[in-house]
């Protein structure tokens, strides 16, 4: 019996360091694991003292093995505490998952890249709240590896009713970013509210988008309707845009509107309006026109003479049918290398979208370029008859996205120049209009703002037209889709083997070893 007991202690300081591994992984309440962690230092350290009694009879073989197991024990609990002091303090994380579903986005690691002074994150949860908690821990992990800038604080509003007055905490959850004397809230834990809410804190001036609504447009104000655009302003404005409805523009709007964007016109345009828009293009300004095939032909020929020629066709997309899906819903992608896409395309789909081309004026101040393109199996009805003519239709990769340029010299630049046109490289001063037409409307409405990367290039545009490039994301690639059922099951066996099966194993393969050189 006091065989048994003095062998005791070594197996329970191993049991009391997995029940210490269990507690952290799962995050069962602190007192647990420290229990579990002060049993397992207690109990080494007793057996280790009633080793050292065998240490006279050293010449024993049971001796010498269980000063031997003890010693061993000793620097494996050694290894496993400075691996983890090691790995809390540089913490890095990989994820190898196809979607990359638990990496930051790009959009995310470029606004906290730009830090340059800290930034506190505080997050307010009561004790009914420890999901969005632990979620709110893990994000904050993510974000503290990519700036050192971060620093993240927590506190329950019922226990620090101080602070919470001071941050005007107003519900039971709720995450403040603040930057010196300023903060943004957010009861959003995620990704996406919390950088929200940062981008706001950083960038505090508010473009204005004003929204053309004069000439039949899509309607911008209302909600879930199937011509609507109110989704794209709901997540445009978490990115602090303004948007203005506007019946007409003329020259006075043009230091109010920082972009002016029109969404499916219909009726024809006045040809005073045509040309204000055309001159604030030539000042500087930006435009930003989403063109239905049923568009009054005046707008075709302004776009034209902009250096966007739009053909008044529809883009068939047959792989769209072998799915299932309607063809003339039309997978785009953004074009890597141009300045909606920095480094891969970014997926999305028009509806009953047209190709346009890209015109340039090499001679004059107007640069084109394609932005958007369909895959290689799409094609262009021209004819309408959903039939492909060879020689009349147009096979794909189609152009439904382009962008121009115009640029000028600015005034101060002529005057440093001294009027001499061939000077001004020299002083580097210009101003660049920037046009973006697209030849869809459909895609910025409620029903497929949502679907692929609609939003993402959505706002890609409104960031490069708004003069904002560091908020130019890009989408993860792939298509995620979770049954929940099957993900709860999967859960429970990695937990399972995780938590009690590999750990059981070591224990009863480590027992088995013992008994088994005892009996040598």
């Amino acid at each position: 019996m006091r065989r048994w007991v003095r062998h005791l202690p070594l197996p329970l300081a191993v049991l009391g360091m997995v029940l210490f591994g269990v507690a952290q992984y799962l995050k069962w309440p602190t007192w647990i694991g420290l229990s579990a962690f002060v049993l397992a230092a207690v109990m080494l350290v007793v057996g280790l003292l009633m080793e050292l009694e065998a240490f006279a009879l050293l010449q024993r073989r049971g001796a010498r093995f269980g000063f031997s197991v003890a010693v061993a024990a000793l620097f494996v609990l050694a290894i496993v505490v400075s691996a983890n002091v090691i790995a809390y303090r540089h913490a890095r994380r990989w994820d190898l998952t196809e979607l990359q579903m638990f990496s930051l986005s790009d959009q995310t690691r470029k606004v906290l890249s730009q830090l340059k002074e800290p930034v506190r994150i505080i997050g307010f949860f009561t004790a009914d709240n420890r999901v969005n908690e632990r979620r709110f821990d893990d994000l904050m992990e993510e974000y503290r590896a990519v700036s050192p800038h971060i620093t993240v604080e927590k506190y329950d509003p019922t226990l620090y009713p101080t602070l919470a007055q001071q941050f005007q905490i107003t519900a039971a959850q709720m995450i403040v970013v603040a930057l010196k004397d300023r903060f943004e809230k957010t009861q959003d834990v995620t990704e996406a509210g919390i950088t929200s809410a940062l981008i706001r804190l950083l960038y505090p001036e508010k473009p204005v988008v004003c929204y053309l609504t004069g000439h039949g447009e899509l309607p911008l104000s209302a909600f879930q309707q199937a011509g609507a655009v109110s989704g794209f302003r709901r997540v445009a404005e978490r990115e602090n845009y303004e948007f203005k409805e506007i019946p007409f523009f003329d020259e006075s709007r043009e230091k109010e509107c920082r972009v002016v964007l029109i969404v499916g016109p219909k009726y024809e345009p006045p040809t005073k309006e045509t040309d204000a828009l055309s001159l604030f293009l030539q000042k500087g300004g930006r435009v930003w026109v989403n063109i239905e095939a049923d568009a009054h032909p005046r707008w075709v020929e302004w776009l034209q003479g902009l250096g966007v020629r739009v053909y008044q066709d529809v883009v068939i997309d047959p792989v769209q049918a072998m799915v299932g899906s309607d063809p003339s819903v039309a997978q785009m992608n953004t074009r890597p290398g141009s300045p909606l896409s920095v480094q891969r395309s970014t997926p999305g789909f028009i509806a009953y979208g047209q190709t346009l081309q890209a015109l340039s004026d090499v001679a004059g101040s107007r640069e084109a370029d394609v932005a958007l393109t369909t895959t290689q199996y799409s094609w262009a009805d021209r004819n309408r008859n959903l039939n492909f003519d060879e020689g009349t239709d147009e096979k794909g990769p189609l152009t439904v996205g382009a962008l121009v340029r115009f640029t000028k010299p600015s005034e101060k630049a002529t005057e440093a120049a001294g009027g001499k046109e061939e000077k001004k490289e020299e002083t580097g001063l210009k101003v660049e209009g920037r046009l973006v037409v697209v030849g869809d409307a459909d895609w910025l409405t409620d029903n497929l703002i949502g679907v692929a990367g609609n939003a993402v290039i959505a706002l890609n545009t409104l960031a490069w037209l708004a003069q904002r490039e560091v908020l130019i994301s890009e989408k993860k690639p792939g298509a995620l889709r979770i049954q929940l059922d099957r993900l709860l099951r999967q859960n429970a066996v990695f937990r399972s083997l995780t938590v009690i099966l590999m750990p059981g194993l070591m224990i009863a393969l480590g027992v088995a070893t013992w008994v088994r050189r005892r009996k040598l």
